[in-house]
């Protein structure tokens, strides 16, 4: 028997509270978003798992028809956004939240929600050039394609102009990357040499003094570059 829908869909933590006296008992009942073997739902339920918030910056002046672009690295998410209000490269900038991102680990739904409000054409991303932050994009892909969304892609541009100009550092732990071929085709037999090598490519390489260069000659496909050689 459906549960009867009481008033408008709230987040989960709060039904859950409401019924069972605990605000994370629904979370260890759930298999994603069904309970008990597929009987009942949390829609049944009248609630709803909220996607986890991404901070973003969008230019003073709205840049719809152009991409989101996704940061690994707060640092790195600082100068972006500085560069995007004067270059408005991007419809919007956003912080992925490093290795820790639970945004982009277990919850994209967020990046759908800026996609929506800044009118950008889709959404990529720029980490570091290691295991780790290849992982991070290329996971989160794959999950947004199994559940129906738009894929997050990454912004091949930014990863070219680091193996090109940033600086190598020594990389530790695993190197093996062998499932995110299908992610960055272009790239992946540079990156598997590069950690073969024992080196990585922090994303900072790419930083705000490096941008705001005239010859830096980043994102052709910009706001700012159509703009300086439309007719």
């Amino acid at each position: 028997m459906k549960a009867e829908r009481r008033g408008p869909d709230v987040p989960i933590k709060e039904r859950s509270l409401e019924i069972f006296g605990a605000e994370k008992k629904l979370d260890q009942l759930r298999d994603r978003e069904r309970l008990f073997g597929g009987r009942l739902t949390l829609s049944d339920l009248s609630c709803f798992i909220a996607p986890l918030p991404m901070p973003y910056e969008a230019p003073d002046a709205p840049t719809p028809g152009v991409p989101l672009l996704i940061i690994e690295n707060h640092d790195t998410w600082s100068s972006f956004c500085t560069w995007n209000r004067l270059s408005h490269a991007y419809a919007a900038v956003a912080y992925g939240g490093g290795g820790n991102s639970k945004s982009l680990q277990y919850d994209e739904r967020w990046i759908d929600i800026m996609i929506d409000r800044t009118g950008a054409t889709e959404a990529r991303y720029f980490g570091d050039v290691d295991p780790t932050g290849i992982l991070i994009g290329a996971r989160a892909s794959h999950r947004r394609r199994a559940s129906g969304r738009s894929p997050l892609l990454p912004e091949i541009e930014l990863y070219e102009w680091l193996f090109e100009n940033g600086r190598r550092t020594a990389l530790s732990g695993s190197r093996n990357i062998a499932h995110c071929r299908d992610w960055m085709p272009s790239i992946y037999d540079r990156c598997v040499a590069l950690f073969a090598a024992g080196e990585r490519l922090p994303q900072e390489g790419l930083g705000l003094r490096h941008l705001l260069e005239p010859t830096c000659g980043l994102i052709k496909g910009g706001a700012a570059h159509r703009a300086a050689t439309a007719p």
